[in-house]
C-alpha cells in the first residue's frame, strides 16, 4: 500500500516565487518523475483553498495529487505561526509531512521532515526583516523540536544549526539544492543576443542574481562596479527584499552619472535567467551569509563564473571553480576580482563538470532516504 508523502504548498504560492519556493519546485517535480519513489508513495500538495490556481500555473505533472486545505491563506501562515493549528492529519490523513519552510503543523498520527535552510537568523540578526526575525527566534526552537527530521542545504549550514541548536544532533540530514540541468546550460549566441536587447545590456556585463536586501552586501558591490571601466555594465536581478531604499538610491545616482547600472523595473520571468548569466562576464554574488548560495551554482552550470563571498558553504559547493573575494567589506578587492575575471578565462568545462556534482540523483537521495526510514 502506498504512503501519502503531504507537502506543504506555502513557498509555492506566493506570486513570485522565492528562492525556497524554487527548492520545494524541484524536489516536487523529481519526485513526480522518479518512477520507484512513485512505486511506495503518493505525493500530495496541500494547498490553502484560494491559491489553488498559483498551483495549476506550475504545470505539475499527473502524479502530483492537489488537496485543498479550507482555511485562507492569510490565515493558514497566522495560525502556524502562533501555534493555533489542531493535529492537521486528523483532517488531511496519516503520511509523511514535507514542510519546505522553516514551519509545520502539530501533527498527532503521523511523521515529518521540516526544511531549515540557513540559521542566518542567529549568525547575523541585523540583516534579518525585524518581524521575520521575531517569528523566526520565537518560533524556530518549536518546529525543529516537533519535527521528526530537520533538513538542511549544507554541511556548512549543518554545522551553524548544531552550533546554535545542539540538541537537534541526531535528528538532522543534508538535502543538498541542485538544479535543472535541462534549463542551467549555456545558451545559444542567439538567444543571448535577444535577451540583451530586451533588457537593453551592454555588449559586457556583470550579473547578480538573488534578493535586494542587506544580506547580500550589495553597496560593496556597486562600490566595486564604480570602479570598473564604464563600458561594462552591471544587471542586477531580484526582488525587492527590505532595507532597499539606500541601494534604490545609489543606484539612481549612478545611473544619473551615466554608470550602466540595469534594474529591470518589471518581474524578470524564469525562462530567462539561464541567457542573462550565460551572457555575463561573471556572476558576482558578495553575501556575508548563505544557507547554500543557488545562483552560483547555476552560474557554473551555463559555463559562467562565479565572484563570491569567501564563507564556508561558498567553497562547499563551488570548490576550485570558485573566485574568491575575502574581505567582504573591501569593494577595492571586489573591484580587482572583477577586473581580473576577463583575463582569467575560467574553464567552461572545469565549471560545468563541478556543477554536475549537484545531481538531483546525488542530492535527493538523502531525503528519498530518510522518507522510507520515516514508514
Amino acid at each position: 500500500m502506498k504512503v501519502n508523502v503531504y507537502v506543504d504548498a506555502g513557498s509555492l504560492i506566493d506570486e513570485r516565487i522565492s528562492g525556497i519556493g524554487h527548492v520545494a519546485l524541484r524536489i516536487v517535480k523529481y519526485l513526480s518523475e522518479n518512477q520507484n519513489f512513485l512505486k511506495n508513495y503518493k505525493i500530495i500538495i496541500l494547498v490553502p483553498y484560494n491559491k489553488t490556481g498559483n498551483i495549476e500555473r506550475l504545470h505539475l505533472n499527473a502524479n502530483v495529487h492537489v488537496r485543498r486545505i479550507y482555511i485562507p491563506a492569510r490565515v493558514l501562515n497566522k495560525m502556524t505561526s502562533l501555534n493555533m493549528l489542531p493535529p492537521m492529519d486528523v483532517f488531511v490523513g496519516k503520511g509523511i509531512y514535507l514542510f519546505p519552510n522553516f514551519k509545520n503543523w502539530s501533527l498527532l498520527f503521523s511523521r515529518s521532515i521540516t526544511y531549515v535552510h540557513d540559521v542566518a537568523f542567529k549568525i547575523h540578526p541585523e540583516f534579518i526583516e525585524p518581524k521575520n526575525l521575531k517569528m523566526l527566534s520565537m518560533s524556530t526552537e518549536r518546529f525543529m523540536r516537533r519535527t521528526d527530521v530537520v533538513a538542511t542545504v549544507s554541511k556548512s549550514s549543518e554545522d551553524e544549526l548544531l552550533q546554535y541548536f545542539p540538541y537537534v544532533k541526531g535528528k538532522t540530514v543534508v538535502v543538498r539544492n541542485s538544479i535543472d540541468y535541462a534549463v542551467f546550460k549555456p545558451q545559444t549566441d542567439d538567444t543571448v543576443r535577444v535577451l540583451k536587447k530586451k533588457y537593453n545590456l551592454p555588449d559586457s556585463y556583470f550579473i547578480f542574481l538573488s534578493s535586494i536586501e542587506p544580506r547580500k552586501n550589495i553597496n560593496v558591490l556597486l562600490k566595486a562596479y564604480e570602479m570598473l571601466p564604464n563600458t561594462t555594465g552591471l544587471l542586477l536581478v531580484g526582488g525587492m527584499g527590505w532595507l532597499h531604499d539606500d541601494v534604490n538610491n545609489t543606484i539612481e545616482s549612478m545611473q544619473k552619472n551615466g554608470l550602466k547600472v540595469i534594474k529591470p523595473s518589471h518581474y524578470v520571468p524564469d525562462e530567462d535567467i539561464p541567457g542573462l548569466l550565460s551572457g555575463a562576464i561573471a556572476l558576482v554574488h558578495p553575501a556575508y551569509h548563505e544557507g547554500f548560495g543557488i545562483s552560483p551554482l547555476e552560474a557554473i552550470s551555463c559555463g559562467v563564473p562565479a565572484i563570491v563571498s569567501d564563507i564556508p558553504v561558498m567553497r562547499e559547493v563551488l570548490g576550485d571553480t570558485g573566485i574568491y573575494l575575502y574581505d567582504l567589506n573591501d569593494a577595492k578587492e571586489l573591484a580587482s576580482l572583477m577586473r581580473s575575471v576577463v583575463e582569467l578565462k575560467p574553464s567552461r568545462e572545469k565549471m560545468i563538470a563541478r556543477a554536475m556534482l549537484f545531481s538531483p540523483e546525488e542530492c535527493y537521495k538523502s531525503l528519498i532516504d530518510t522518507i522510507n526510514a520515516l514508514r
